[in-house]
């Protein structure tokens, strides 16, 4: 599912996702979609020699039930950098639950995000 070094974008709209793995491909990074839960295998996320296959996950909660807390629980146990984007309008929910999570709101700036990728990845390795 993924590889090395790769991004993974988690989100249930298929356009969006589409989009910002477009613009990370162009941006020089290699990325991986998850559209469902199905996709997101967190033993795929491990390497046997117990190394992240991913570097960062990008997930959009939009669409997803109480479940995909889970997996932000089992990718954080695994030091893997975790970015939530949610709706503006959800954005003080989040940050209010869980205050320590890391949020982008949409609509994204996508220069601010390339910048923000590029300094977390440089810091994580």
């Amino acid at each position: 599912m993924t590889t090395a070094g790769s991004i993974l974008c988690i989100g249930r709209n298929r356009r969006n996702q589409e989009l910002l793995h477009q613009v990370l491909t162009t941006a020089g990074y290699s990325v991986e979609v998850a559209l469902t839960y199905e996709d997101l295998s967190i033993d795929e996320l491990v390497e046997e020699n117990g190394r992240a296959s991913v570097s960062l996950i990008l997930l959009d909660v939009t669409g997803f039930d109480a479940r995909i807390w889970q997996f932000c629980q089992a990718s954080s146990s695994r030091a893997i950098p975790l970015f939530i984007i949610t709706p503006s309008d959800s954005a003080h929910l989040l940050e209010r639950h869980t205050p320590c999570i890391r949020l982008l709101v949409k609509p994204l700036d996508i220069r601010s995000l390339l910048t923000l990728l590029a300094h977390t990845l440089q810091i994580s390795q």
